[in-house]
């Protein structure tokens, strides 16, 4: 809070303290003096009017306070720089009310002295009370103890100082509303680059969720080509070993035809078939009395022991031997 604020804030303090004095009842300023603006003038109107019941004679000097309140508090309060012109009137009016109580200061209770502000002129009584005159009433030191001691003030300061010491109040005033107003647009302007870099995340997060949709959906489409590429291919190997082994069971048959016809022609016997026994050989030989007139014959033919296995003659009939 700057010290203009608070300048504002002690004249609504003076307001209450000169009602505790008068009235001897608390009437818990720092609560008052946190409500808002309309509430707190209401508020002092009818602390006023209580605290002068029966001292009338202080209701112009209170009355100079609240309007310095209601002329200056909304101005103050608001939160963006004023025109210079703004500044001034209230720099002059603020040392205006000061040398104003300066001259009520120095004079008696009982005499009046006429005070303008706001372009008018109100008669006011003075402060000084007591038989010789040495002792200040209520209403100044309320305005002493609120307004001036905290400011570095006092009934006997000299204009030039109070000139400066005002001054140097509202030029802060002035200088830290200008700061913060350049700071409150300096976070305006982050703000609005955090916002236009999370709108940018979320485009990138929406087009990254895109991509990736789509990768997967390609993904999808070749893996699917994979699969069927995987099952052609397994197809076709299937395919080739069956003809390969078709081939080689042909290739197996040509052979076992041609090694037969190789050894058919190889052995004379074999080209002559079947052959003819004399009639009682196959008797003969299983009596082990067949004359072996060919040496190897029985080696080379088996004999069938089928008894009907005989030809027309009676005479029966042999194979080749293959083993």
């Amino acid at each position: 809070m700057s010290d203009l604020k608070r300048l504002m804030r002690s004249f609504a303090a003076a307001i209450i303290y000169y009602n505790e004095t008068q009235t001897e009842k608390s009437q818990s300023a720092e609560v008052l003096l946190e409500k808002p603006y309309v509430e707190l003038v209401e508020d002092l109107k009818q602390l006023i009017k209580e605290a002068t019941t029966n001292y009338e004679t202080r209701i112009p000097v209170l009355n100079y306070l609240l309007h310095l309140i209601t002329k200056f508090r909304p101005l103050i309060d608001q939160p963006t720089p004023l025109e210079d012109s703004v500044y001034k009137d209230i720099e002059d009016n603020l040392v205006e009310f000061i040398l104003n109580m300066q001259k009520l200061m120095l004079i008696s209770h009982r005499a009046k002295a006429e005070i303008q502000y706001n372009g008018m002129t109100v008669e006011m009584y003075g402060f000084i009370r007591g038989v010789i005159q040495s002792s200040p009433c209520v209403s100044a030191q309320a305005i002493e103890r609120k307004i001036l001691i905290p400011f570095e003030l006092a009934f006997n300061t000299q204009e030039s100082q109070v000139r400066a010491r005002i001054k140097n109040i509202v030029d802060a005033h002035k200088k830290d509303i200008k700061e913060t107003c350049e700071l409150r647009a300096e976070v305006t302007k982050l703000r609005e680059q955090v916002n236009d870099l999370k709108e940018e995340k979320r485009k990138l997060s929406e087009s990254a969720q895109e991509h990736e949709k789509q990768f997967k959906e390609q993904l999808k489409i070749v893996q699917q080509e994979n699969k069927e590429l995987k099952e052609k291919l397994q197809a076709a190997e299937s395919q080739v070993r069956t003809e390969e082994v078709s081939a080689q069971s042909g290739n197996l048959e040509e052979k076992e035809v041609d090694l037969v016809d190789s050894m058919a022609q190889s052995n004379p016997l074999r080209n002559r078939g079947r052959s003819t026994l004399p009639p009682g050989f196959y008797t003969n030989y299983q009596r082990g009395s067949a004359p072996l007139f060919f040496p190897g014959l029985l080696t080379q033919f088996s004999f069938s022991p089928n008894p009907t296995a005989t030809t027309s003659n009676g005479v029966g009939t042999i194979k080749p031997n293959n083993t």
